[in-house]
């Protein structure tokens, strides 16, 4: 069976998904353009987050909705699982032995991370699992970003049954604060296999930039004594939680980290068609 890969691109964002077609050319997979959806289209054009005390931004609130959009064509699709790419994100050729791998198993899982955790050098997990020469481990612990997932028909289902924007996207799957992350099964690769752009210390063109990022640091969260009280609530469940599990601190591995970004930096020096 052949790849499923969805890159959520916006239409002004013409650069970027060449660059992403270049890069998935590359790797021999398959590609379909997720787009975006524009202010003018969002379903819900305000929402407010209790737990961090703002309102999403309008890029946050976008990208939310074009993640739905991609969990619905894996829910409605043939294929058990997808790939999920954001137009910033930089593969390893690895994905294409670690996709054709996963499909030879039968794990349960909902999401598979690709990315780094971002939250230190070290993730939590209760158990190893074996993809043939990969490891994911079942992720107990907060993570950033979520550029690179793969996604499972059945994750994909109860994603759209269970996700409300009351966070921005990575921070709803990957937070402990988030209402819906102890209800998914998620693991993360030992070995990155997925960085984005902005984790290279690029000098990336105006073209490649994220909007997402920008309008994160403009948003400020409010200070609240409640709030802070609701996330301290939060947190010591989150610990209760924990005792439960027979957890340990797995080192990430970025070997690749370097060679990658040398081959974007030489992608950005020779070619025209993304500046």
């Amino acid at each position: 069976m052949e790849n499923k890969v969805f890159v959520i691109n916006v239409d002004s964002k013409t650069a970027r998904m060449e660059r992403m077609r270049a890069v998935l050319q590359e790797l021999s997979l398959p590609i379909e353009r997720i787009r975006a959806l524009t202010p003018d289209e969002l379903p819900v054009k305000y929402s407010f987050s209790p737990i961090f005390n703002r309102s999403l931004s309008v890029p946050e609130l976008s990208c939310f909705y074009s993640h739905m959009e991609a969990w619905g064509k894996i829910a409605n699709g043939c294929a058990p699982f997808a790939l999920v790419l954001e137009d910033d994100v930089v593969l390893s050729p690895k994905v294409v032995p670690f996709l054709e791998n996963l499909k030879q198993l039968t794990l349960n899982f909902d999401i598979i991370r690709l990315e780094h955790p971002q939250k230190g050098e070290t993730f939590l997990t209760d158990k190893i699992e074996e993809i043939g020469g990969f490891e994911v481990g079942h992720l107990l612990s907060k993570a950033m970003c979520a550029a690179a997932l793969v996604i499972s028909k059945e994750g994909a289902r109860k994603l759209l049954q269970l996700s409300k924007p009351v966070l921005p996207i990575d921070e709803l799957l990957f937070n402990y604060y988030s209402p819906i992350f102890s209800q998914l099964n998620i693991f993360q690769t030992v070995d990155v296999l997925a960085w984005q752009l902005d984790n290279f210390d690029l000098s990336i063109p105006e073209k490649l930039e994220s909007s997402i990022l920008e309008s994160r640091r403009k948003s400020k969260r409010k200070k609240s004594v409640l709030v802070g009280f609701k996330k301290l609530t939060l947190k010591l469940h989150y610990l209760l939680k924990l005792r439960e599990y027979e957890y340990r601190a797995v080192p990430i591995r970025v070997t690749e980290k370097e060679s990658l970004r040398r081959k974007e930096m030489n992608r950005l020096d020779k070619s025209n068609d993304f500046i």
